[in-house]
């Protein structure tokens, strides 16, 4: 969802489509597709234009920041090539339900301030 909403925020939808001959001819979209080539989810709020707004997010919410300092911040991209059962059961879960729940998940609240930025900016 970052990934997307920071390609609309540069005007390329299609920026990793490497068939596209119109991105393929911007001079440099190669370093460009390098830089967003990354898991980072801070890095990934600061080019989607989201980190202020996540930031404020984290000092209202305790609940969210707690959720997002105990999980997200151990996890990096190599966590996703780590043998199953490296992690425990119940901070899996936590992760899922951090990203997933309906009310205060990070991909909720991603929606959500994208939608409010945008009706900010009309």
């Amino acid at each position: 969802m970052l990934k997307a909403r920071t390609y609309r925020l540069f005007g390329l939808p299609n920026m990793f489509d490497e068939t596209d001959k119109e991105v393929n001819a911007i001079a440099g979209i190669s370093d460009v597709r390098r830089a967003l080539k990354i898991h980072d989810l801070r890095t990934l709020l600061f080019f989607s234009g989201l980190k202020v707004a996540f930031d404020e997010q984290m000092l209202v919410d305790i609940k969210f920041s707690d959720l997002y300092t105990g999980l997200i911040c151990k996890w990096n991209e190599q966590s996703r090539y780590q043998t199953i059962g490296t992690n425990l059961e119940h901070n899996v879960k936590r992760l899922i339900d951090l990203l997933g729940n309906k009310t205060q998940g990070v991909l909720q609240w991603i929606q959500q301030s994208a939608h409010e930025n945008v009706l900010k900016k009309n």
